[in-house]
């Protein structure tokens, strides 16, 4: 009799590997306190986040069903990004996370983290 090894993946693999994804937890709090935002609203307030870089997360963050884009037709046409259900409860639970970080960091006047409750 044979034995096959096999490989079990942990059902937290791939939400831990897309959570922990540099900028992703910044842009998830960032939209979750204005509701909506746009895409150089976002590389303004993120700042000194690349153009890609954020394009890779809010792609990442579409695809794990955590973010929704709403395109508006017109001219000039407007695309707004906004948390799905599922970015919104992310959101709760990493709030102590980023409380945490914002007292236990000498980053206390840093503009993101200091308006982690907005």
């Amino acid at each position: 009799m044979t034995v096959q090894n096999s490989v079990v993946a942990c059902p937290l693999q791939d939400i831990m590997s897309t959570v922990t994804k540099r900028w992703l937890l910044l842009v998830l709090n960032q939209i979750g306190r204005h509701g909506r935002m746009r895409y150089n609203e976002l590389l303004h307030e993120l700042h000194p986040i690349s153009p890609k870089a954020l394009a890779d997360v809010l792609k990442e963050m579409q695809d794990s069903a955590l973010l929704e884009k709403n395109v508006k037709a017109g001219k000039p046409m407007v695309v707004e990004y906004s948390l799905s259900s599922n970015g919104k409860e992310l959101r709760k639970a990493i709030i102590p996370l980023l409380e945490w970080a914002t007292a236990n960091t000498n980053h206390r006047n840093c503009p993101i983290l200091s308006k982690v409750w907005a």
